[in-house]
């Protein structure tokens, strides 16, 4: 087996590609962590209405306002 001198690493059209694959992967990855942060948002104003209305099943409340 031999050894070629040519390294496909040193082709400028695989290094665009590379280059490319890289900044593909850092925009997907930045695009997740976003959806991920507004899923959890989602999820904690979810919850944070969902405790409003058991509250106001408890209490004396009226269309969501309640009398303390």
């Amino acid at each position: 087996m031999s050894v070629s001198p040519y390294s496909v690493q040193h082709d400028p059209e695989v290094q665009e590609y590379n280059k490319r694959l890289a900044a593909w992967k850092a925009s997907e990855k930045s695009r997740k962590q976003e959806e991920k942060l507004l899923r959890d948002q989602a999820k904690r104003d979810r919850r944070a209405a969902l405790k409003q209305i058991a509250k106001a099943e408890k209490g004396d409340c009226i269309e969501f306002v309640c009398v303390w």
